[in-house]
Order: C-alpha cells, then sequence, then structure tokens
C-alpha cells in the first residue's frame, strides 16, 4: 500500500508541474484552470485538467483506504487477509473507480457556456496574464441565470455535485470511523504498567491527531470550496489555498507520529542536539536519586555492556551526528551557494543573449518575456570578425560548476569503490552470507552506475554542448527529467535486487507464484536429501538425516 502511494504521489506531483493548475472564484463559478503544453483537439484539451480532479479524489481515497487497513490490522487482525494478494488489486480497483467517477463528472457534467467562458477569460486576463490559447477549465457552476436575472439549478451540475459529495462523504466516513473505532479498541486494552499506559496515551494522541489532521487539511477546505459557488463568494485567487492544504497533507502527517511517541521525539532530538537531550536526562537522575542510586548498584553489568557494545561502533560515524552534522550542512549549503551566485553573476546577459532568448520563449514556449528571465551559459564572444574569444568571466563559472560536480563524483564514485572492496574482504564463509553479499556487491553497483547514467553524465553533457555548437533545443530538457526520477528510481534498485526485500514484494502482489516457487525448492531438497541418504554407508546416519531434514 505504501509503494502505491508513493507511486502515486509522483503521479500526481508530475501532472501539478505539467499543467501549472489554478484555482479561482469568480461570478459564482468556481473555475479549475490549467495550463497546455501541446496543441491539441478540443475534446482531448477538455480530458486534461480532469486529470488533476482524478488526482485529487484519488488521493484522499488512498488516505481513507490507509485508516480502513489501520482499523482492520488492530480491531479485527483475522481480516488482515483481505488487504493481501489479490484482495489487493480489488481494494485498488474500488478506489480507482470512484476517482475515474470524480474526473469523468467534472469532464463531462460540468458543461462550458458562454457565460463561464467570458467570466474564464476575464479572469485569465485581469488576474493571471495567460494566454487563452494555451489554457483550459473546468467551471463548477450550479445555477443559471436567465433573462430577467432569474438564478435556477443546472441539473446536470446538481448531480455532478452529488457524486463529489458522495465520493467525499464516503471516504471522509470511512476515516472517521475507523478512526473512532481504533481510538476507542485501544482504549480498551490498556495496560495496567505505568510504561504501557504512558505508550498508550501517545498513541490515544497520535491517533486523535492524525484523525483531525486531514478533516482540517483536506475535507473542510474542499468541502468551504465547493460550497463558495452556492453562496456567490468572490474569493478570486485565494481558493487556492485549498491546493496547498491538499499537497502538504501528506508531508505533515507522518511528524505527528514522530513527536507524539517518544521514543521517536527523543531519537529526533538526541540526532539534533544530544547535549540538549544528555541535561534533560541528567536532571531527571537527580530528581530521582533513589532510584537512580539502586539501579547503579544492583545492575553495573548493564553499564559495562552498554559501553562495550558503544565501543563496537566505528569511531568515524560520531563525525555525523550531533553539531558535526550541522558542519556537513554547512558544507554542501556553501557549495551549492557557491554555485547559484556563479550562476547569477559569472554568466551575464549581453544583448545578443537577449535577442535569441526572446526569440526562443517566443518561438517555442510563447512566453511573455515580462515574466521570464534567463541564465546564459555561453563560453564565447564573437567578434565583429566572427572570431571567437574565450569570456574570462563565464571560464571561471564553468570552472567552479566543474569543480563541485567533480568533488561530488569523485566522492561518490571513491566511497561506492571502497565501499565495495571493504565489503568484498569481509566475505562469509557460508552459502548464504555469500549470496547476500553478492547481492549487496550487485546493489552497490548499480546504484553507483545509476547515479552516473542519470545525473553526471547528462549534467556533464549539457554543459559542453555550448563548447561544440550542438543546437539541441527543447531536447535537452531531458537531463531535468533525469535529475528528478533518480531520487524515485534509486531505493528499487535495493528492493529488488535483495532477495528478502524482492520475496517480500511479490508475496504482497502474487503471493502464488512465491507459493509455487518454494514448493519447487523443497521438492527440490527432498530429491537431494534422498539421494544422500542413498549414497550414505552409514543408514542409521541417512536416516538420522532424512529425519532432521523433515
Amino acid at each position: 500500500m505504501l509503494i502505491v502511494l508513493c507511486i502515486f504521489t509522483v503521479f500526481y506531483s508530475f501532472v501539478e508541474i505539467m499543467l501549472q493548475p489554478l484555482i479561482h472564484l469568480y461570478d459564482d463559478t468556481l473555475f479549475l484552470i490549467q495550463r497546455k503544453r501541446f496543441d491539441l483537439s478540443k475534446t482531448i484539451t477538455r480530458l486534461i485538467p480532469t486529470t488533476y480532479c482524478w488526482c485529487y479524489a484519488m488521493s484522499f481515497c488512498l488516505f481513507a483506504l490507509q485508516f480502513l487497513y489501520r482499523y482492520v490490522a488492530v480491531c479485527k487482525p483475522q481480516y488482515v487477509g483481505y488487504f493481501a494478494g489479490c484482495y489487493f488489486y480489488y481494494w485498488l480497483a474500488l478506489i480507482l473507480s470512484l476517482a475515474t467517477s470524480w474526473g469523468l463528472t467534472a469532464a463531462f457534467m460540468f458543461p462550458q457556456t458562454n457565460r463561464t467562458t467570458e467570466s474564464f477569460l476575464y479572469v485569465i486576463e485581469t488576474s493571471y496574464d495567460l494566454d487563452p490559447y494555451w489554457a483550459d477549465y473546468v467551471a463548477y457552476k450550479y445555477f443559471d441565470t436567465d433573462e430577467n436575472h432569474v438564478r435556477h439549478i443546472n441539473v446536470l451540475s446538481f448531480f455532478g455535485v452529488l457524486q463529489h459529495g458522495l465520493v467525499i462523504s464516503l471516504s471522509f466516513g470511512t476515516l472517521f470511523y475507523c478512526g473512532v473505532q481504533t481510538y476507542v479498541n485501544i482504549k480498551k486494552h490498556t495496560g495496567m504498567s505505568e510504561k504501557t499506559r504512558s505508550l498508550q496515551l501517545q498513541l490515544f494522541r497520535a491517533l486523535v491527531a492524525q484523525t483531525c489532521l486531514p478533516m482540517f487539511m483536506m475535507y473542510i477546505p474542499i468541502g468551504f470550496m465547493f460550497s463558495c459557488p452556492y453562496f456567490d463568494l468572490q474569493l478570486g485567487a485565494v481558493t487556492n489555498y485549498q491546493t496547498v492544504m491538499a499537497q502538504l497533507y501528506p508531508g505533515i502527517d507522518p511528524f505527528v507520529v514522530l513527536f507524539l511517541i517518544d521514543a521517536y521525539r527523543r531519537t529526533i532530538l538526541n540526532s539534533i542536539c544530544p547535549r540538549f537531550l544528555h541535561k534533560k536526562v541528567l536532571h531527571k537522575t537527580i530528581s530521582q536519586p533513589d532510584v537512580s542510586m539502586f539501579s547503579v548498584s544492583v545492575k553495573p553489568s548493564i553499564s559495562s555492556n552498554g559501553l562495550t557494545s558503544t565501543s563496537r561502533i566505528p569511531h568515524l560515524v560520531v563525525f555525523f551526528t550531533g553539531c558535526y552534522f550541522y558542519y556537513w550542512l554547512a558544507l554542501i549549503l556553501s557549495l551549492a551557494t557557491s554555485w547559484g551566485l556563479a550562476a547569477a553573476f559569472m554568466f551575464p546577459q549581453t544583448n545578443r543573449t537577449t535577442e535569441s532568448f526572446l526569440y526562443v520563449i517566443n518561438s517555442s514556449y510563447d512566453l511573455d518575456p515580462y515574466w521570464t528571465s534567463y541564465v546564459a551559459y555561453k563560453y564565447f564572444d564573437t567578434d565583429e570578425n566572427h572570431t571567437r574569444h574565450v569570456n574570462i568571466l563565464s571560464f571561471f563559472g564553468v570552472l567552479q560548476h566543474g569543480l563541485v560536480i567533480s568533488l561530488s563524483f569523485g566522492t561518490l564514485f571513491y566511497c561506492g569503490i571502497k565501499t565495495y572492496l571493504n565489503i568484498k574482504e569481509h566475505v562469509g564463509m557460508s552459502t548464504k552470507t555469500r549470496s547476500f553479499q553478492l547481492q549487496l556487491f550487485r546493489a552497490l553497483v548499480v546504484q553507483t552506475c545509476l547515479s552516473m547514467m542519470m545525473m553526471y553524465m547528462p549534467i556533464g553533457f549539457m554543459f559542453s554542448c555550448p563548447y561544440f555548437d550542438l543546437q539541441l533545443g527543447a531536447i535537452i530538457n531531458y537531463q531535468t527529467v533525469m535529475a528528478q526520477l533518480y531520487p524515485g528510481i534509486d531505493p528499487f534498485v535495493v528492493l529488488l535486487i535483495i532477495d528478502s526485500y524482492r520475496k517480500t514484494i511479490l508475496s504482497k502482489i502474487c503471493p502464488a507464484i512465491i507459493y509455487r516457487r518454494n514448493s519447487e525448492q523443497t521438492s527440490s531438497h527432498y530429491d537431494i536429501s534422498m539421494g544422500l541418504s542413498s549414497l550414505k554407508i552409514k543408514p542409521s546416519s541417512s536416516s538420522t538425516f532424512a529425519s532432521t531434514q523433515f
């Protein structure tokens, strides 16, 4: 379920980047405006903005399914099997159908009329300064006004709002019911010890916060947004707050658990500022002298064991914790800042680059020059005789960029090779250990090569194109795509190469295949053991071996 949620989040972000949606309230109409990237037919253009509607509906359907699974895991553990294997696809098909019905409703049950088109043109020209040809909209308008200025309910839009309300109510009802039932179930099983009661209280608080958070960040904002056209509220561009809240919720939700559960919070605070946490622990020890003296006098071996186990940690790891972590952070921030300052001041805008820039945005992107700017990586200046001369300022700018890239790639490559050699030196003797080490080798090699292929080589090629005067045009945007895809692809290397991770994922997706493979392995072990027993000189030993195997 978490993998599906992660994949969907990446897709949702891609849709946000492509469509750049805007929400605007004007003339008792809720406009969902999107920018067009390609010149497509009217029908396809009409369906494109509904993709964002589909993603939004899919988001709170997935969150409701997550709460339902949590409720079953806590209150009805005997039914957890209905969320694994093929059953999971049934749940996925259900929420996909709900989200698709939302998207189709937005596409066909809120038609564009002459009045909504006039309002749309006025909005994008006065508020956003967009070209109407490269924008489209979905108009949530519940009433039609006749010649006498009397409002009448639009029946088609009424059923569209009814469908949206049904999906929202189903999602919110599932979330609220499962949250309350999980809370009640946990409260019934509160332990008797002080430590257990403290943990249960933390779980109560986290559950209440996680139930209230989507209410205030998703359901209440969207309910208010869809009610605005009914009350003719002219909020204008302020309505975009709902988009911001919906995007912030998945990032804020995990922090509820991280800060309300003591163990997680202390671990985070220990990583950020261990001295502060040490003072708090020391204060508690002094305030309870009897308990602390008793624990030290009765169990001195625990302290010695703790010191012994801590000393086994590589001694240099301490330089990545506490205040040292901020030194590393300051280092990479300074490198990134130097890159940004070099791009800002060492690649100046000239008359020739400005002319080229104006030609590019007019011919390729149809953008308003007033609302755009640029950085020009131009390494040579051309004189009146058409002779190229190196631009000294740009030369040092490229030198700075190359230094940062070389430092980053050199660190990655050196650490990857040294880690590989270090793991190879400690290869175990057993078959299982050798197999696991081989998987680590493969994962490390693939992860090192992946960053080379998706980040360093594309950016190196991109910065070398002006030197060789390669006219690639908009194709050069592939580097941005590769850099954005890399963080999402990198974890899949470990998940697919390491056997235990891969088998766990496949067992959730299709457990029948894993069961069949295990059955084949069991039968092959049976044949091998029977062959060995027939070759044994001592039958008693072979019978003992066979009985031990089975």
